[in-house]
């Protein structure tokens, strides 16, 4: 079994944030974030690409109040969005090691997006146990010289383990409907049943029942 994308062996300081200051992180992401599990066609490897994240926005004239979240946490990162015309800011934490931490730190805390932190872990912690990609292996390389350290090498980006990703993400499709569903995110361009369709086109699938998004 491929241990998590991005095991977490670098400084991590939100084990050690006080109650106060969790709640304080839990309430801004109920009233400010989102948690998401996004779907993305793709023109190569099993025909979509999935990207997740937690992120908290607000006017750029308080991004020290979102920095605060990322000295906190010492997760993810918290600047401008691109842009001239845009005054918005964002923290967002989108590595698949960091963001099941967190949550989970979060989750008693958490009063309005308990249910969308319970399936983002549960996304993330499946989907990082899949054969990766090869741009995957390639972020994986990076991180570990970031941190000096090797971790147990993933296998190379073979047919066979495409096929079993295209598996894996196919048996993920209810979960992220359900958490886009949550998110109100009904009228979203990508649903799951539009990632199954890019994935049996690109001739994955093909024993598979067809995926009906709810």
């Amino acid at each position: 079994m491929t241990p998590l994308f991005f095991p977490i062996i670098c400084c991590t300081t939100i084990l050690n944030l006080k109650p106060a200051d969790l709640a304080y992180t839990a309430s801004a992401i109920d009233n400010d974030g989102t948690i998401y599990t996004r779907l993305t066609p793709k023109d190569e490897s099993i025909g979509v690409v999935l990207s997740f994240g937690v992120q908290v926005s607000q006017n750029t004239k308080f991004l020290d109040y979102l920095e605060r979240f990322k000295t906190d946490t010492g997760f993810g990162k918290a600047e401008p969005r691109r842009g001239r015309k845009s005054k918005m800011s964002d923290w967002v934490v989108i590595k698949h090691g960091e963001i099941p931490v967190l949550l989970k730190a979060l989750l008693p805390y958490f009063r309005i997006k308990k249910e969308q932190a319970e399936l983002e872990i549960e996304i993330v912690e499946k989907y990082s146990k899949l054969p990766r990609s090869s741009k995957e292996l390639q972020a994986r390389k990076s991180f570990e010289s970031k941190c000096s350290r090797k971790f147990p090498r993933a296998k190379a980006n073979t047919k066979k383990n495409a096929i079993k990703r295209a598996e894996g993400v196919y048996e993920l499709l209810p979960l992220i409907d359900r958490l886009a569903k949550l998110n109100g995110g009904s009228n979203r361009e990508v649903t799951g049943e539009s990632a199954f369709k890019a994935m049996r086109k690109r001739g994955f699938l093909l024993d598979k029942e067809d995926y009906k998004s709810p």
